[in-house]
């Protein structure tokens, strides 16, 4: 049987990374900083644009001639802004405590309050 397509959008900014080791190193430091109380769990989300997207901001240095937008140059960060919406290509387990989620960006058409 066919699953429904699952979607989720965000909520909030959210600071991602180009490189996945980068974005790797973050969700470990997380998981060294939490109370040790309850199991951890890393996830990982790739976030994937086919199409240009005004909601994804890119901080790093783009060309020769443009500044790094961000203040951690060495971390390619791209901006996500909220009420970005992803399609949920697929949940993989990477291991004991790690999952990773591939998103895919969804466009929705422009609106206007007229119409």
């Amino acid at each position: 049987a066919q699953q429904p397509e699952s979607l989720l959008q965000t909520k909030h900014f959210s600071s991602t990374s180009q490189s996945r080791s980068v974005a790797e190193e973050f969700a470990y430091a997380a998981r060294l900083n939490s109370s040790g109380d309850q199991p951890e769990y890393r996830v990982l989300f790739t976030f994937h644009f086919p199409d240009p997207c005004d909601q994804a901001i890119n901080l790093s240095r783009i060309s020769d001639t443009q500044p790094c937008l961000s203040e951690f140059e060495d971390e390619l960060e791209v901006l996500i802004l909220p009420w970005t919406l992803f399609h949920v290509q697929s949940v993989q387990r990477e291991s004991a405590s790690m999952y990773t989620i591939e998103l895919v960006s969804v466009l929705l058409p422009p609106r206007s309050f007229t119409s």
